[in-house]
């Protein structure tokens, strides 16, 4: 120990100059419930913990590393003796940490009940909001399905928005791939209908549709829309359902006015809810009789369409089995416009054409021609006609009617590669159409 004391660089510890909380220390008891330690991070800094906390109350420094195989205890002892505190000084020392580290924990206990007392201000910080949420949309389905969405899809009666549902809900309960896009992972629905069994037996099996819950409107016809919501939630938290599929809203919520808003109010209900617990939300509904854009065909106010995060308008294609889907939504991931067609035996839809630029104003049927042959890259009258679902002088008329537009060129047999008995159409790529048309 004398080498120690002939070491000019050796000076007492400060005990009160780095008071400080932390949770880093531990070590060895010195004096009632406190605890000395060495500082993790260097073996020169001592700390005194509170051992009820392991939270230091103060510290200081062990003025040369050189000498810290002595232990540090040995040299607190030193410096102790050769500044004259003595291990009475020590001890007093202690007891006065000891007391302010009692009275520091009992206001910590205070911070931390008012912490709790205290009403919790709604919402988030824009910047904690931004940090937290995903750059991506967790899409069940691409563009159509995600957690916490609500979407729409309206038609006339009979277009197929039932069957287009339920191939969804099938495709989802096995992860497997859609005319949409890929399913993320798999995931099963609650079903609120109005069908009656035999319908609703023949979509199932048709698509497979095996771990859904079933619950038809009779089930619940005593309770009112907000207690029906209720239930449905209740079912998909506690069985660990992904989508709540609504079939029909308007009778399901008992509305008799779709022209005010009280639909879009019980839309907002559901998607409230839905959304509290990371929910999916699919509803049906009808699009009134008559004309218009294609965004406005759903009855009732325009709010219904505003009430929901996603709206798809479904449309009738002649008389085969082509829909055109046309989607609005609060993403440019949910605007887009596709024609879709169910396979023979009705098992699965297939995408036909895919996202065209086209401008706004253009005619329906024109732009689904458009996309049909976009899509299949060539094709003669009669595949047209089988896709388009119209007769052959209708389906010949239309494909002119692209020609003529400058949107389509016709290679009869023997012209261009065309080695077939019948006139081949083809599109004209989107950039050589507008530099024709745009100029």
């Amino acid at each position: 120990m004398n080498e120690l004391r002939d070491d000019p660089t050796q000076a007492a510890p400060n005990f009160t100059a780095a008071e400080r909380w932390s949770t880093d220390a531990d070590g060895v008891c010195v004096s009632g419930d406190l605890r000395l330690a060495a500082a993790d991070d260097d073996p020169t800094r001592w700390l005194v913990a509170d051992a009820r906390t392991s939270s230091p109350v103060c510290g200081g420094s062990v003025p040369n590393p050189g000498y810290t195989e002595y232990g540090l205890l040995a040299v607190l002892d030193w410096n102790l003796a050769e500044f004259g505190v003595g291990v009475l000084g020590l001890d007093e020392w202690c007891a006065a940490a000891e007391d302010r580290a009692a009275v520091a924990y009992v206001e910590l206990e205070d911070r931390e009940r008012e912490d709790r007392e205290r009403p919790a201000l709604p919402g988030r910080l824009a910047r904690d909001l931004t940090n937290e949420s995903p750059a991506e949309i967790d899409w069940l389905v691409p563009g159509l399905v995600a957690p916490g969405w609500t979407v729409k899809v309206a038609a006339r009666e009979k277009v197929g928005k039932g069957t287009l549902a339920q191939y969804v809900i099938g495709s989802l309960e096995r992860g497997e791939e859609t005319c949409f896009g890929p399913t993320s992972r798999p995931a099963t629905a609650v079903i609120l209908t109005e069908e009656p069994p035999e319908s609703m037996v023949e979509k199932l099996r048709l698509f497979g549709v095996e771990q859904a819950r079933v619950v038809y409107n009779w089930e619940l016809a005593s309770k009112t829309w907000e207690e029906k919501v209720g239930a449905l939630v209740e079912i998909a938290v506690t069985e660990g359902r992904a989508l709540v599929f609504v079939d029909n809203i308007s009778r399901a919520a008992g509305i008799e006015d779709e022209a005010g808003t009280e639909l879009a109010r019980a839309i907002e209900y559901l998607q409230d809810r839905c959304r509290a617990d990371r929910l999916a939300a699919w509803i049906d509904h009808h699009h009134r009789k008559g004309s218009g854009s294609d965004e406005n065909m759903s009855r009732g106010s325009t709010s219904i369409a505003g009430a929901a995060d996603i709206n798809v308008d479904m449309f009738r294609r002649g008389k085969g089995r082509v829909r055109r889907l046309k989607s609005l939504g609060r993403l440019r991931a949910t605007t887009w416009e596709k024609l879709v067609e169910l396979s023979e035996d009705g098992t699965a839809y297939a995408v036909v054409a895919d996202d065209l630029e086209v401008a706004p104003d253009e005619d329906a049927d024109h732009l689904a021609d458009r996309l049909i042959v976009a899509q299949r890259g060539e094709l003669t009258v009669s595949e047209f006609e089988g896709i388009a679902g119209v007769s052959k002088s209708s389906a010949r008329r239309r494909l002119e009617a692209l020609v003529a537009a400058g949107e389509a060129t016709v290679a009869k047999p023997g012209e261009d590669g065309n080695e077939g008995k019948a006139s081949v159409y083809r599109p004209v790529p989107v950039a050589a159409t507008c530099s024709a048309t745009c100029s």
